[in-house]
């Protein structure tokens, strides 16, 4: 093991998507600590299911919350995206903002079947108004955050997010 050998902390990553994930890192490499990357991009709650499990703290919110806050992050992020392009076609701009809530459901929803039939397979420019699209993807979040967060291992792939 580096840990053995080394005079410095080391620290552990790869593929840590959950707290079992990073107990059975640190449990295999006797590593100081763990990075988290593409988990991230899947699951922005994961550093604090982490913490609060190895920490051994309750300190996590309900699904509903963790929703919500998803909510906010995805109007927060499309509207200062909208702000900074300033575009005065105002279809364009629709689609601009449609294609930017089509990311991040890539990276939130990447393997709901819901999101990817109902949602990403219809092009931008035939969606009826990205406030539409918005009110469908936030419903979607608010419905299947849950479910979708527990219901199989979630591995991040890189191609996924292409």
């Amino acid at each position: 093991k580096a840990r053995d050998v080394l005079h410095i902390p080391v620290v552990g990553n790869g593929d840590v998507t959950s707290l079992e994930d990073a107990r059975r890192l640190l449990a295999e490499t006797g590593a100081d600590g763990i990075m988290i990357g593409r988990g991230a991009a899947i699951d922005p709650f994961v550093f604090q299911r982490v913490r609060s499990g190895l920490c051994g703290s309750d300190d996590i919110q309900t699904d509903a919350e963790e929703a919500e806050m998803l909510v906010q992050m995805l109007r927060w992020h499309v509207d200062s995206i909208a702000r900074a392009q300033k575009n005065p076609d105002a279809r364009k701009a629709q689609i601009a903002r449609i294609d930017r809530m089509k990311l991040l459901g890539k990276f939130l929803l990447h393997d709901n079947a819901n999101f990817r039939d109902n949602l990403l397979r219809q092009p931008s420019s035939e969606q009826p108004s990205a406030d539409a699209f918005e009110q469908a993807l936030v419903a979607l979040l608010r419905s299947e955050w849950r479910s979708h967060r527990r219901t199989r291992q979630r591995r991040a792939r890189v191609n996924t997010f292409s």
